[in-house]
């Protein structure tokens, strides 16, 4: 059975000439304007600029509006709603607008990008962005962990999606968030930094220092309540010592084995970052204003809906489509050869 569409909420359509673009996208590999004219074989580059500076003005409610109409379109079960934040590398990029410098996982320091907080959903082996934010402290005033709240609050108490849980990375596990979500009686899991102050019995410690049992340990989280804690190998060493990373959980009565398939689920962000990245160029766009940032960023959304609906209903991967349309070259703009335009 399928959840019926709220009223209100009505997807903007993915248009020919959007999936043309993120054709070109796809073949041509960089989110240069000058290229995907060319590609499209437009001898001046200001429709494509046109179409870019159009999605730019959707932007946040374009993939709003397609996000909750997918959820809304799966099969029903269990919704796991998943935050997590990106950083789009522009190490060059100083004249670039939202550029910050910021940590990177990808490059394991700090460095000169575009950071991007999402909001998605996973159904089963649906994986749907629900929203996003461009962190801009400097002109909002807003944090990452602000950001987040904010899509929460979104996603809770407008759309009224009720989650299994709410999974979230280390960044995330600020105590004003997990207490929020405590008060809407929305259960969650969390990351957790090795120097977080927890008490277990009467002794206030950090967890690195907690003997932590495999099937994990119930302690209390320094301003935030009663959490299970466990704690899951990472890496080892050179000599030989395991490195930890350590998750918290608001059910106490999760096992191991629960947790981990948790940890999975939030794995598929991960997933969507690197399509967005590789497939998409979401971070190797060359534009510098504001509004057209925010049109490639939306476009890497739109263009994951339809990368997303192809995997589940024809079988074919995001990175088999686009090894496909590259050996077509310019013959993949023919509808009949190129599976988008199908969607």
């Amino acid at each position: 059975m399928k959840r019926p569409l709220p009223q209100g909420h009505f997807a903007l359509r993915i248009g020919a000439m959007m999936k043309r673009i993120l054709t070109a996208l796809l073949v041509v590999g960089k989110g240069s304007i000058k290229l995907i004219s060319e590609f499209l074989g437009h001898k001046r580059h200001d429709k494509v600029w046109r179409w870019i500076r159009k999605i730019g003005r959707e932007g946040y409610e374009s993939v709003m509006r397609e996000g909750i109409k997918q959820l809304m379109e799966v099969e029903e079960g269990p919704i796991y709603l998943v935050i997590d934040d990106t950083v789009l590398d522009k190490i060059w990029g100083y004249k670039t607008a939202w550029v910050y410098k910021l940590y990177s996982g990808r490059h394991k320091r700090v460095i000169r990008g575009i950071g991007v907080v999402v909001l998605m959903a996973v159904v089963g082996e649906w994986r749907i962005p629900l929203t996003f934010r461009i962190y801009r402290k400097k002109e909002d005033g807003k944090s990452r962990i602000d950001l987040a709240r904010e899509m929460l609050e979104w996603a809770l108490e407008e759309v009224k999606i009720e989650p299994a849980y709410v999974l979230m990375d280390t960044w995330y596990a600020s105590k004003d968030l997990l207490k929020y979500l405590q008060q809407k009686g929305v259960r969650y899991m969390v990351g957790v930094r090795k120097n977080r102050n927890i008490k277990v019995g009467n002794t206030w410690m950090h967890v690195e220092d907690v003997d932590i049992p495999e099937e994990g340990i119930v302690v209390y989280l320094k301003g935030v309540g009663k959490v299970k804690l466990f704690a899951f190998p990472e890496s080892v060493k050179n000599d030989g010592q395991g490195k930890n990373k350590y998750f918290v959980t608001s059910n106490t009565e999760d096992t191991r084995e629960d947790v981990e398939k948790l940890r999975k689920i939030r794995w598929k962000i991960e997933e969507m970052f690197k399509i967005l990245k590789q497939l998409f160029s979401a971070d190797t766009f060359f534009v510098r204003v504001p509004i057209a940032i925010l049109g490639f960023i939306t476009l890497a959304f739109r263009g994951f809906f339809l990368l997303e609906r192809l995997r589940l209903s024809k079988g074919i991967s995001p990175f088999s489509l686009q090894q496909r349309l590259r050996w077509y070259g310019r013959a993949a703009l023919q509808p009949n050869r190129n599976p988008l335009f199908s969607v």
